[in-house]
């Protein structure tokens, strides 16, 4: 979960962009009749999640008594998504815009997609809005998509609004047993208040990474496992944590919510590890 710069592209040349090609001369008046409704639908949205308060943006569907909701969706798939579309450009810009691809709600699968944080089926001025489309992998929009969001404690972190690496709020556990695991959880950190830490924890549960989490520390320890076991053979336990908290600090000063430097933190905190319990494989 990190932030993202918010996209700087006008919501409504954008949406000029998508429609410029439309051949049907109705259809076209149609769409061009709603721009002043994107415009500020783009606005609110904005206004929005400046205020933290997107759950509470109203839904739409009929836009103008003339443009469905089906026709919006058209726009974003045929107009914006296809590799000829005219919105094409702003589509590839948004999905490339997160560094090294990686999707900013798990912080760990790459990009694939686009999501739209409100969803089209209920949103349809926002459909191509560009701060409305956040690059994410498959996984994330489908869990997403599935969860919902009806309050204010319940609403996933938004990438071009929230930003809660000041706060340490990641953190894990060894679990002592053969193969070795890691737990991983959320806490509410100092400094946070209330329902920013409910939104972390939502998100966190929602999205299933803990599960995720757990999955790729089994790898990384499976990787580093030989050489944990010679360290141990070489100094015992403190040659063991010298060079965990080594990989830690590294890893923490790179992102501090990782589950990379929770998963360290956890080996570092463990003494049943430290001092043999690496030793179990499964």
């Amino acid at each position: 979960m990190f932030s993202l710069p918010k996209p700087d592209d006008d919501a409504g040349l954008v949406f000029d962009l998508c429609i410029s090609k439309v051949r049907s001369a109705a259809t076209k008046a149609d769409l061009e009749s709603i721009r002043p409704i994107i415009v500020q639908a783009a606005a609110d949205y904005d206004a929005a999640g400046i205020a933290r308060q997107l759950h509470a943006v109203p839904e739409t569907d009929l836009l103008g008594d003339v443009v469905s909701r089906e026709e919006m969706v058209k726009v974003y798939e045929n107009r914006m998504v296809g590799s000829s579309a005219p919105g094409r450009m702003v589509y590839h810009k948004l999905r490339g815009s997160s560094p090294n691809r990686r999707c900013p709600y798990c912080n760990q699968r790459s990009v694939n997609t686009l999501d739209h944080y409100l969803p089209k089926q209920k949103h349809s001025a926002l459909t191509v809005t560009p701060i409305n489309l956040v690059p994410s992998c498959t996984d994330c929009n489908k869990d997403k998509l599935a969860g919902g969001a009806g309050t204010a404690e319940e609403t996933y972190l938004h990438p071009y609004f929230d930003d809660v690496s000041m706060f340490p709020w990641l953190q894990a556990e060894v679990i002592e047993g053969s193969p070795v695991a890691v737990r991983f959880y959320t806490v509410a950190p100092a400094g946070c208040d209330a329902v920013l830490a409910a939104r972390i924890a939502f998100q966190f549960r929602t999205l299933r990474l803990a599960e995720l989490y757990s999955s790729q520390a089994a790898d990384e320890f499976s990787g580093r496992q030989k050489r944990l076991a010679k360290l141990l053979d070489i100094g015992g336990a403190p040659e063991v944590r010298a060079y965990i908290d080594e990989e830690y600090q590294s890893q923490v000063d790179n992102d501090a919510n990782s589950w990379r430097s929770a998963c360290y933190a956890a080996w570092l905190a463990s003494d049943w590890f430290c001092e043999g319990g690496l030793r179990e494989v499964g």
